[in-house]
């Protein structure tokens, strides 16, 4: 019962190609996943975690996770952009 509340709370800060964070304002879903993009292509030409925490304003435990995350998109998803870079 509970975990079906919490889906519906974040149902309900969901919006048509935005998301809304934790603090209550909005964010562009196109640029949040930009972003990620870019910190795992830093990270892979040799910058180190906590350099790019301080330049993109975010906690070392963030950057990991979307490090993390952005590997694994490149191993598994089925999106064009991770697909390419998976033939290449």
């Amino acid at each position: 019962m509970a975990a079906a509340g919490k889906v519906y709370k974040i149902a309900q800060r969901r919006q048509i190609g935005r998301l809304i964070d934790p603090k209550g304002a909005p964010m562009d879903l196109r640029r949040t996943v930009s972003r990620n993009r870019e910190i795992f292509a830093r990270f892979k030409a040799g910058q180190t975690v906590e350099d790019l925490s301080m330049q993109f304003g975010l906690s070392v435990g963030r950057v990991r996770t979307v490090l993390w995350d952005e590997k694994n998109r490149r191993i598994v998803s089925p999106e064009p952009f991770y697909r390419a870079l998976r033939s290449s």
